[in-house]
C-alpha cells in the first residue's frame, strides 16, 4: 500500500454517518508501520482490494472499515503470545475503533461476526494479535431486528419448565442420520430429562 491507499482506512467520527456503522473496538499488537498495518487490517474485514484493475474508481468511501481512533498503548519486547508471522520491525500494543459499514453484511449476525472478528482479521499482515473487545450497534441497526419470538418466559411457558434450569443438548452424530434415526434420538433424550433437542450446526 502506498500512502495515498492508507489514508483511504483512516477517518474521523465527524465525517461519517455514524448511523450507517458498527463501532469496533480492539486490542491490537502491531508489528512495524502501524498505520500501514491498520489499513491491511480494515481492508481485510471489508473491501480487499477497493478498486478493479483499470477502472478509475474507489469503493472505500462506501464499504471499507475505517480506523476512527487509534491510541499507541506502547512499544513492546515481543508479542505477548508466540505467534508465527512474517513481518519485522517493532512491536507497538494498541486500541482501536473502527467504523464498519454495517450495509456490508445486513442484518446478518452470522455474516457479521465473519467479517470483524472471522478469517480475514486473523490473516492481516502487520498484525499477529487480535483481540475484539467490544462491538457497538446504532439503532439503524438493531431496528432491523424483531427480537426474540419468545423470550426466557416464553420458552419457559412452551416447556412448563420453571424455577430450574433448561436442559439443552445437541444430537449426535452430528450429520448422516435419517429424520427417523434423529427423531428417535432426540425422543430417547426427551424421554431422560432433556428439554431441547436440537440438530448440529453441520446440518445447515
Amino acid at each position: 500500500m502506498n500512502i495515498d491507499d492508507i489514508k483511504g482506512f483512516f477517518t474521523s467520527r465527524e465525517q461519517l454517518d455514524m448511523a450507517d456503522y458498527l463501532t469496533l473496538d480492539y486490542y491490537l499488537e502491531c508489528v512495524g508501520d502501524i498505520e500501514t498495518a491498520l489499513a491491511h487490517f480494515c481492508s481485510e474485514q471489508s473491501t480487499a482490494q477497493w478498486k478493479r484493475v483499470d477502472y478509475d474508481e474507489d469503493f472505500r468511501p462506501r464499504y471499507a472499515a475505517k480506523v476512527i481512533n487509534l491510541t499507541v498503548e506502547g512499544e513492546l519486547q515481543e508479542l505477548s503470545y508466540p505467534v508465527k508471522h512474517s513481518e519485522t520491525g517493532p512491536i507497538h500494543a494498541c486500541r482501536i475503533t473502527i467504523a464498519h459499514p454495517h450495509r456490508n453484511f445486513g442484518p446478518k449476525l452470522p455474516n457479521l461476526l465473519s467479517a470483524v472478528c472471522g478469517e480475514g482479521v486473523f490473516f492481516t499482515p502487520g498484525v499477529p494479535i487480535v483481540k475484539l473487545l467490544d462491538i457497538g450497534f446504532p439503532d439503524s441497526y438493531l431496528q432491523e431486528f424483531d427480537g426474540p419470538k419468545f423470550g426466557v418466559e416464553g420458552i419457559r411457558d412452551l416447556l412448563q419448565a420453571y424455577d430450574r434450569p433448561i436442559f439443552f443438548g445437541v444430537v449426535k452424530p452430528n450429520i448422516g442420520l435419517s429424520p427417523d434415526e434423529f427423531a428417535e434420538i432426540a425422543f430417547q433424550s426427551w424421554l431422560g430429562g432433556l428439554d431441547i433437542a436440537k440438530d448440529d450446526e453441520m446440518l445447515a
